[in-house]
Parts: C-alpha cells; sequence; structure tokens
C-alpha cells in the first residue's frame, strides 16, 4: 500500500506541549512537506492544515483524509483503496482501533493504561477475504514505524506471513511497554510462547510527531515519546539514526535498514 514510502519509514512525531488528549495533534511546529530518499530514490509527501487542525495528507497517487468530532480524531481514509481507521476514546486516552482494507475489517486493536501511561496492546486478527500482508498496515505500527514494527515481527516467527498464509479466524497478539520518564524505553511483543523485546535510546530534541494517530501513515514512529529515537536494538538487530536538526525539531534523520539508506528531510510551515 505504501510503496516507497513503507520502504522509507522512519521518524517519531508531534510536538509535546498542547496534546493532552489523544486524538488531538496541535503542533507548536506544522509539518508542511516530508521527502524521502531511499537508495536515492524520491518521493513527496505534503501535509495541509486548517488552521491548526491537520486535513489531509498527499502522498502523491493517492491521499489519506482524516475525520473529526469535537477536536478530536476518529477516522482516517485512504478512500482510492477504500482503507480506513476508526479511533474510539475511554475518557482522554485512546481505546480502541478497528482497521479496515479494502472496506474488510482485518485488524482491531484494545488498548490499556496503567494510571495515565500506556501498558499494554491487545492486537486481534480477524478472519477476512482480503489477506493480511507486509503491504498492510503492521499491527505495532500503532506505536512505531513499519522498520522497527518488522523488527519485532521477523523475530516472532514472521507473524504477518502466517496470518497471509493461513487465515485464522482468530489470532491474539500482546504488546507491552516499559517507560524511561516520558519515552518508551522497551517493546515487549508476545504470541503464544514467543517473546521479543526491542529497547530504545533517545535523543534530547523536540519528537514532532508526538501524539499522531494513523495506521496508515508510515512515519508514525512511537507517537508516546516526547523525543527522537537515537537506536533501536532487538535480537541480533540495532537500528541508528542520525539527525540533524533545525533548533529543537529534526530536519533531517537518516539510517541504513536491510542494506539501505534511507533518509528523511523535514519542512515546517513558516
Amino acid at each position: 500500500m505504501k510503496n516507497l514510502v513503507l520502504i522509507s519509514a522512519v521518524v517519531g512525531m508531534i510536538f509535546f506541549a498542547g496534546c493532552k488528549k489523544d486524538g488531538v495533534y496541535k503542533p507548536s511546529q506544522k509539518i508542511s512537506k516530508i521527502t524521502y530518499s531511499v537508495d536515492n530514490q524520491y518521493q513527496e509527501e505534503t501535509w495541509h492544515w486548517n488552521k491548526n487542525q491537520l486535513q489531509d495528507i498527499n502522498h502523491g497517487t493517492w491521499t489519506e483524509t482524516y475525520t473529526y468530532e469535537k477536536g478530536r480524531l476518529t477516522r482516517v481514509d485512504d478512500k482510492i483503496n477504500n482503507n480506513y481507521s476508526l479511533f474510539e476514546y475511554d475518557g482522554s486516552k485512546l481505546s480502541k482501533i478497528t482497521c479496515y482494507v479494502g472496506g474488510v475489517k482485518v485488524e482491531e486493536y484494545n488498548v490499556k493504561y496503567d494510571n495515565k501511561k500506556m501498558s499494554e496492546i491487545e492486537i486481534l486478527y480477524e478472519e477476512a477475504s482480503l489477506s493480511i500482508g507486509k503491504s498492510n498496515s503492521n499491527p505495532l505500527s500503532v506505536v512505531c514505524s513499519p522498520e522497527i514494527a518488522q523488527i519485532v515481527e521477523d523475530n516472532n516467527n514472521a507473524f504477518l506471513e502466517e496470518c497471509q498464509l493461513q487465515h485464522k479466524a482468530m489470532v491474539r497478539q500482546t504488546v507491552t511497554f516499559e517507560w524511561d520518564g516520558k519515552n518508551i524505553s522497551k517493546i515487549i511483543s508476545t504470541r503464544g510462547n514467543t517473546r521479543t523485546e526491542t529497547s530504545f535510546t533517545y535523543d534530547n530534541k523536540i519528537n514532532p510527531f508526538y501524539g499522531f494517530l494513523d495506521l496508515y501513515q508510515s512515519n508514525t514512529f512511537l507517537i508516546k515519546n516526547k523525543n527522537n529515537i537515537k537506536t533501536a536494538t532487538s535480537t541480533n538487530t540495532l537500528i541508528s539514526y542520525d539527525y540533524t536538526y533545525d533548533g529543537q525539531y529534526p530536519e533531517t534523520i537518516s539510517y541504513e535498514s536491510q542494506g539501505r539508506k534511507i533518509t528523511q528531510r523535514i519542512e515546517y510551515s513558516k
């Protein structure tokens, strides 16, 4: 679904101040464009705002549109492919996400909290006529980019491929979180007897995507974090991120994944 954009996902998002409720994304610095470079191939996405509210992201061949109720995100649509996500809340916190691909329900995420911090996501894959493959949304992309999500999944018996081939009626997976201050320090993925851990370190700069909810948006990257990830480590895998900054905000992010050199350049509205 994402082609180059899915491959090139990178960054973490959203300014820390001004996002007291899940589903409300009001960064002080609004992103206007992100340019992706993967092995010297380029793709752009442009972000369009109505005052402080993100209205859509244009990826060139398709556009994501955002629907709000009382200022909170309730739906994200890719109308060309008939893909969409529905968001539900309990008080100020995100409680449930339901995902549809080709108009068919394929995934459900139930979010749990320990006090005010997200502690666990229960992921349910439902039987569908449309296969759940890597080209569709990755379950861990609720909280991290496809690269990091794939690290966990690759170490978890290639779960997405199993779903695609077997079409099980119901599969349950849990993802739990450990915190260091305002950043997630570890993600623990459990399915049956298989347990995978991914640990993270951070810089001290502002994460411009903090609080940005969108399963189909490939650069959603640990949206609960105040800062930007420097390293992500799991079994036999280490990804290191290099940044340049415009003041407190990341301007470029680069790293290597599976032999590819990936760079993002973020432009902000003036």
